[in-house]
């Protein structure tokens, strides 16, 4: 019995122990979660920092401002609140504390103060320029000397402060210049301020200040311009594109709309549209014709109704040769400030091309017999022509003579002439007759009246100067009404050997 109460005491006595024991987290405790609990007090609190703290402790001190309670203590008995750096405290931005919301007041970088009735001065600043470094503008003052109107101030590019006065302002400036007359900013610069004086001249009105600062106003807004397109994502930002129609893109280019001329008309005249409408000729520009029509002589081209222009060979002289241009083919053609040139009908080859006789031409005198107007092409010195000429032309009465003349000197030259009659009635041909010169040989068609002739000269000549080469249309008689040269079936063609 006494064994079984001593056993009874001793297990009392360590239930009594047990209650007494309290667990260190720090050591006995294993993933411990607080989640659970109504509330946690993780660090100190106190109305006063304590005097005294180790490395690492925290500490919320509850008579502090609203967001700067808890500090800590990084080294021993050193207490700093946690949202500050270097050792001190955030107690205001700008002056202001509490829920800080700035004004522009408080952007002290090169703002315009108003010092007197007669003063304005502005606070140093750092300012810098898109590939420039940084510069350090300094401060300054403006003083108004007389009149009235209003300052525009500005940083340029250089790094001075400049002033622009409007009305009949004048001013004195330290630490910037007077730039003069101006009611606007220039381009390119850094705007400051705008300030008015007073209606009485002589001061500075104290609320005809604009502060036009970059830092208060934020940056430049964004405009459509020409070429530039404004565009808003899906957020609602503006952003900066092209606009195609004045810009032309990549694939645009690969397309070759923008230059596309696709004509309609005849073969002398033809027209077209292009897109974008085109609002001027200029030199230089190029267009890509899509031909309406083949050519048998001079043709012109009249694009969105600017006028039409000559279509010539790459020279700027020589007109087309028949089918330079053909139906249905394209050409790239460069207009030179006159006139389109066509670069595929190249020079060297065919230099002249054909002339045509525009009119008729009539000869109607009874005196002694004159020439009809012929063609004519001045020729090179030493240079190597081949020619092919057909001339039409009525004998009205007295009949008519083609003669060809040239008023240089020739090395070397085969040609032949013939001529004939469309009925082949009482008409000798000369076929097979060449001359070794290029002047001298009249022919005299027919001394029938209203006989309807055609005559031919084919052939080439080497040219030992320089000269005129004329093929000209006479009268055979003096008889009235005389002869005609029908202009439209007389022509001649004109190429250069290489």
């Amino acid at each position: 019995m006494k064994k079984t109460l001593r056993t009874l005491c001793a297990f009392a006595c360590a239930l009594g122990s047990l209650a007494q024991t309290q667990i260190d987290l720090r050591t006995q405790g294993k993933d411990v979660d607080f989640s659970g609990a109504s509330a946690t007090k993780p660090i100190q609190t106190g109305s006063s920092l304590p005097s005294a703290c180790n490395v690492g402790q925290l500490f919320f001190l509850t008579t502090a401002q609203a967001g700067q309670n808890v500090y800590a203590c990084p080294s021993s008995g050193m207490w700093i609140p946690i949202s500050a750096t270097g050792g001190g405290a955030v107690t205001s931005v700008s002056g202001k504390t509490g829920n800080v919301i700035l004004q522009a007041s408080d952007l002290a970088d090169c703002r315009l103060v108003l010092s007197s009735s007669t003063v304005l001065s502005f606070n140093a600043c750092p300012y810098s320029y898109p590939d420039l470094p940084l510069q350090n503008l300094p401060a300054g003052s403006i003083t108004i000397l007389s009149g009235s109107g209003t300052i525009y101030v500005y940083a340029t590019i250089g790094g001075a402060i400049d002033v622009l006065e409007s009305g009949n302002l004048s001013i004195g400036c330290t630490g910037c210049t007077d730039a003069g007359p101006g009611n606007a900013f220039p381009p390119d610069v850094a705007q400051i301020g705008i300030w008015a004086s007073t209606v009485t001249p002589g001061a500075w009105d104290p609320s005809g200040v604009a502060d036009a600062r970059t830092l208060v106003n934020g940056p430049p807004q964004l405009v459509s311009s020409t070429g530039v397109a404004i565009a808003l994502n899906s957020l609602g930002q503006k952003s900066i594109g092209i606009d195609s129609a004045v810009v032309e893109t990549r694939s645009a280019e690969q397309a070759g709309q923008e230059v596309l001329c696709t004509a309609i008309g005849t073969s002398s005249a033809q027209t077209c549209s292009l897109l974008p409408t085109l609002t001027a000729y200029t030199t230089g520009m190029r267009i890509r014709l899509l031909s309406a029509a083949t050519n048998v002589g001079a043709s012109a081209l009249n694009i969105d109704g600017l006028g039409a222009k000559s279509v010539l060979r790459s020279d700027g002289v020589t007109p087309l040769v028949p089918g330079d241009l053909a139906t249905g083919n394209y050409y790239d053609l460069i207009y030179d400030g006159t006139s389109f040139r066509l670069p595929s009908a190249a020079t060297g080859t065919v230099s002249y091309g054909v002339t045509v006789v525009s009119a008729d031409t009539t000869y109607t005198s009874t005196a002694t017999p004159a020439n009809v107007a012929g063609i004519s092409y001045s020729l090179a010195a030493s240079t190597q022509y081949n020619f092919q000429c057909s001339l039409t032309g009525n004998g009205l009465s007295g009949g008519l003579t083609f003669t060809p003349t040239y008023t240089g000197t020739v090395t070397s030259a085969a040609y032949s002439e013939y001529y004939i009659s469309p009925t082949g009635t009482g008409i000798t041909q000369a076929g097979g007759a060449y001359y070794t010169d290029l002047s001298g040989h009249a022919n005299v068609i027919d001394t029938r009246s209203s006989a309807i002739l055609i005559w031919n000269m084919s052939g080439s000549v080497t040219t030992n100067s320089a000269g005129t080469w004329t093929i000209q249309a006479s009268q055979y008689a003096a008889t009235s009404p005389g002869a005609v040269l029908h202009g439209n079936a007389s022509w001649c063609r004109l190429t250069k050997t290489p």
